[in-house]
């Protein structure tokens, strides 16, 4: 040990005496590790490809290259105006700022930023130079087109008509749309968000100004464009639209082509609604404020979705706001409001399936995915590879809510091919995971309750209830989860493809 030690001490003395005689300070070896880095306030040094800016901006730039002396960058003449510099095409600076600038013809044009570094050693020429491609975008010009016709030089659009504006701006990556009532002084509805605004209608007069803002976030530029037209009274007749239809609020909406005058309502005496054969009581009616087209009919008493109501109307007085007079309603049914409750994922429309994988007590070989197409949609959901044995379960959890004293509608489509076999059988149930109910269910299958195997898309409408005492009324609100499960046929063999689509879960309304 103390021989090992020895001879380490005397290397040691050996090496301190050979550096210490050297007439040339100790540097480090470069045999070629330089290499060239050119970093940009604008990328931070990451360059996956183009980098985009727009006319105007500016970035700095910094050579961060090893084991460089000196350096020369270079840049398109005419594409940058180097700050602090009377050459705009070349530097040797290591930091310094450039503004970028625009074409003649101010169109996007692609420059490339070249480093090259000068090493104190040799390098390969692969590390030699450092490049960035950069794209400069001239700012956003904000333009549309309109179809309102111009009357004694000035643009004119009877009420009633709709008008379209067609983004024609130098980018069309993002727009908003506002249309203002100058008369009124007042926005007409919310901000469209579209490229384009088609098929727009006014049914109010007055003096009114469409703005389009044409933007881009990244690289950020926005402009702006306007246009004031007026609407004038119409030559048309008033038109009310033949489908009436009950709100969330249970108001009743007759829809007019333009603006009513509310001063010529006509009293409630005047109309007429039946619920079940049976004549209802009307609590109000009134010219909507919001919007003033619409004329809205209160029922004393919510009409329910199991329910039949019409709506007759026999017109005296009432006229729109430039004096034509409206017509009367013919006896017309009722479409109740009935929405979907289904919310969370009944078209599979949005993207990956919400609905979990199959699990339970043999779920061997199969597995769910989305397909294209659907019933009248462009994806449905696929069961595959259930065969004898197999008995699991697919859902979908918190998917809906449900409200107490209502029964619950389950609809959806499917698709089964011919021979499939007919004692696969398919239990829907609807409760609030985690727990377990029987009480809101539907049992069926080919052989013997209702489901249809012919290869078309069929639509199976049920009321839920615990398959032995009818539908189940709902005693509390809950948030409904949907598990369908699935028991193959003991002797059918394997089950061809399974296609499911366009779930809805309705209240029954009692």
């Amino acid at each position: 040990m103390k021989n090992i030690f020895k001879n380490i001490t005397y290397i040691c003395l050996i090496m301190g005496f050979v550096i210490s005689c050297t007439t040339n300070e100790y540097e480090i070896p470069n045999d070629g590790g330089g290499n060239a880095l050119l970093v940009s306030s604008i990328n931070d040094g990451l360059r996956p490809g183009e980098i985009e800016v727009r006319v105007g901006d500016s970035s700095k730039y910094n050579d961060l290259s090893i084991f460089s002396e000196d350096r020369l960058w270079t840049f398109p003449e005419g594409a940058v105006d180097i700050l602090g510099s009377s050459n705009d095409i070349t530097t040797d600076k290591k930091e310094f700022t450039v503004v970028f600038k625009g074409n003649e013809d101010n169109t996007p044009r692609t420059i490339e930023v070249l480093l090259q570094p000068v090493f104190n050693g040799p390098v390969p020429p692969e590390a030699a130079t450092d490049t960035a491609f950069v794209r400069i975008l001239p700012h956003i010009t904000a333009s549309f087109t309109n179809d309102i016709p111009e009357v004694d030089g000035a643009l004119k659009l009877e009420a009633g008509n709709v008008a379209t504006f067609t983004n024609t701006s130098s980018e069309l990556e993002s727009a908003e749309w506002v249309i203002f009532n100058n008369t009124t002084n007042t926005i007409k509805g919310d901000t469209i968000k579209t490229i384009n605004v088609e098929n727009e209608r006014f049914t109010s007069l007055g003096s009114y100004t469409v703005r389009l803002r044409a933007f881009d976030d990244m690289p950020f530029s926005q402009d702006f464009a306007s246009l004031n037209f007026e609407v004038i009274p119409s030559s048309e007749p008033l038109i009310l639209e033949p489908e009436i239809r009950e709100d969330g609020d249970g108001e009743i909406t007759l829809r007019y082509s333009r603006d009513l005058d509310p001063s010529s309502l006509d009293p409630i005496s005047n109309f007429t609604l039946m619920v079940d054969a049976a004549p209802a009581t009307i609590s109000s009616v009134m010219v909507d404020p919001d919007n003033p087209a619409n004329l809205v009919v209160t029922p004393a008493v919510n009409i329910k979705n199991t329910q039949t109501a019409t709506l007759a109307y026999m017109v005296t007085n009432l006229q729109s706001s430039d004096a034509a007079p409206a017509p009367s309603l013919a006896t017309t049914a009722i479409e109740a409001f009935n929405p979907n409750l289904f919310t969370k994922d009944p078209t599979f429309e949005e993207g990956d399936i919400q609905w979990g994988n199959p699990f339970g007590n043999n779920t061997t070989g199969v597995f769910r995915t989305r397909v294209s197409p659907g019933n009248n949609s462009n994806f449905a959901m696929s069961i595959q590879g259930v065969d004898v044995g197999n008995n699991f379960q697919i859902a979908i959890t918190d998917a809906f809510e449900v409200k107490a004293g209502n029964q619950i509608r389950l609809t959806f489509d499917y698709k089964l091919p011919p021979g499939f076999p007919g004692n696969t059988n398919f239990t829907f149930r609807i409760y609030e995971f985690p727990g377990f109910s029987d009480l809101y269910r539907n049992f069926t299958n080919v052989g013997c309750c209702g489901l249809v195997a012919d290869g078309t898309w069929q639509t199976r409408t049920v009321i839920l209830g615990d398959g032995s005492n009818g539908p189940t009324t709902v005693p509390s609100d809950f948030s409904g989860s949907i598990f369908m499960q699935i028991i193959a046929d003991p002797s059918g063999g394997a089950n061809p493809e399974i296609l499911l689509d366009n779930f809805r879960i309705e209240h029954v309304e009692l």
